[in-house]
């Protein structure tokens, strides 16, 4: 089987920058042959494929000795990078939605583009187990923190910047199982949001819900950023420590899916989970058009189902699943993925299941799906799953009804000088906004209203007293 192993380079300060000029290099070798293919399509209906511009290299390198410095096998895969973006999209094209844009490849900026890979071992870049370390060309001997062992043989090498830092992957295949004694037990899993997991046994498993815990500063980093001047020094800087905020809730996460995994690993022999469709339900939800008044909409719970989306991408099913398949796959283990529209009585047959069985001297059983506490664990739109917007702070309630406030008086003022508008052909948000207002309105007059009837009755008085 293949397998990727992660290190953590820690490069000189000269290796520093060479590793920067390198990364610098392969992207502007992207940009340009993503200018060349746009345009000599827009010039003449021409298409550029990979053959063309991978035999544009060598007088490329001939002109520019800054460019022959590094591998030219990496910067191959670089183009090989650009072609599976084109076939990517020439592939949404043919299948495209009416909502859904096909996404043409666009320019990676210096903040977008931080990884370069060499697609073999010994053709520019060259693994030394024995000294730790990593051969790159260009770059030098480069020292490697190996924090574990590794098997298999290595196929790739590929060198990736987070922030400040630099990690190392290797992709090795011939990486043997590590399979694990039998336990005789079998589990279903199901996935939700008030607990992470829940097994057929009934065992639960607590959602950390990590962006919720650190939302607070990452909030504030973010402000900061806001407020800075853009393509400042000071700009980057912060945007660094948003980004690194946005890591560590990242790493924080896959730790937790990876240790889960591996407990409901080493627990069962069987593993059964829904293969849920997760890009469908962070859809928005779909507008509600009012049968009595044309061009306005009724409520639609778009704010609900956004905290329900934000809930979900905060949880990570879909990682936590792909990492759970992979664990029991090594394990040799039985996975099994069924439809969550499946009822009880077929997740019996096996025809009916997407089965993966690396060890196939064990019979499987299909889990009881009644057993699965669905109420409590749905992750569908039920009132339980929703745990979105955050509980504010007093000072935070005490400014929001104070904002709450002004917003009354203005919008008061406006109902109670004007009559009801025509009907307008706004989005829901506006109508939804007025009948609010409205409402309000009705049922308690603002302080500067009441102070204009009160002035406009004792002028009346005494006009009636001079007469």
């Amino acid at each position: 089987m293949r397998r990727a192993y992660v290190f953590r380079l820690r490069p000189t300060e000269r290796q520093h920058t060479a590793l920067a000029a390198c990364v610098e290099s392969h992207r502007e070798l992207y940009n340009a042959a993503l200018q060349e293919r746009r345009d000599a399509w827009a010039a003449s209906k021409t298409r550029v494929n990979y053959g063309d511009q991978s035999a544009q290299l060598s007088e490329i390198r001939s002109v520019r000795p800054d460019v022959a410095v590094w591998s030219f096998s990496s910067q191959q895969a670089t183009l090989r990078r650009l072609n599976k973006a084109f076939a990517g999209f020439f592939r949404r094209v043919k299948t495209a939605k009416p909502s859904v844009k096909p996404g043409y490849p666009r320019f990676k900026g210096a903040a977008r583009f931080d990884s370069v890979e060499w697609p073999k071992d010994g053709d520019g870049a060259r693994w030394l187990p024995e000294q730790r370390r990593v051969y790159l060309q260009g770059v030098g001997q480069v020292k490697v923190h190996l924090h574990r062992p590794m098997q298999g043989r290595v196929k790739t090498i590929q060198v990736k910047r987070l922030g400040r830092r630099w990690m190392l992957v290797l992709a090795c295949d011939d990486v043997p199982a590590n399979l694990l004694p039998a336990t005789g037990r079998q589990a279903g899993i199901d996935v939700g949001i008030v607990s992470f997991a829940t097994t057929s046994d009934g065992e639960h498993v607590d959602n950390p819900r990590w962006g919720r815990t650190a939302a607070e500063s990452l909030t504030a980093a973010q402000q900061r950023l806001q407020r800075v001047k853009r393509r400042s020094r000071n700009h980057e800087r912060k945007r660094e420590t948003v980004a690194a905020r946005h890591r560590k809730i990242a790493n924080q996460r896959k730790d937790f899916h990876h240790k889960q995994a591996r407990a409901l690993t080493a627990r069962y022999d069987l593993l059964v989970a829904e293969d849920l469709k997760i890009a469908n339900m962070l859809r928005r939800a779909k507008p509600v058009p009012d049968p009595n008044n044309p061009g306005q909409f009724l409520p639609n719970g778009a704010r609900a189902k956004t905290g329900l989306s934000r809930s979900i991408s905060d949880a990570g099913w879909g990682r936590f699943v792909s990492i759970l398949r992979a664990k029991a796959e090594e394990a040799g283990r039985t996975w099994i993925e069924i439809d969550p529209g499946t009822p009880p009585t077929a997740a019996n047959t096996v025809d009916t299941q997407h089965r993966r069985t690396v060890s196939r001297k064990r019979n499987f059983v299909a889990p009881l799906a009644d057993s699965l506490p669905k109420p409590t664990n749905t992750p569908h739109g039920t009132s339980s799953g929703l745990d979105w917007p955050f509980t504010r702070k007093p000072r935070e309630k005490k400014l929001a009804a104070s904002s709450r406030h002004r917003s009354h008086r203005i919008q008061t003022h406006t109902t109670t000088t004007s009559r009801r508008p025509a009907a307008s052909t706004a989005g829901p948000a506006c109508a939804r906004n007025w009948r609010n207002s409205a409402a309000r309105a009705s049922a308690r007059p603002s302080p500067r209203d009441s102070g204009r009837r009160y002035r406009s009755s004792r002028s009346r008085s005494r006009q009636s007293k001079v007469t």
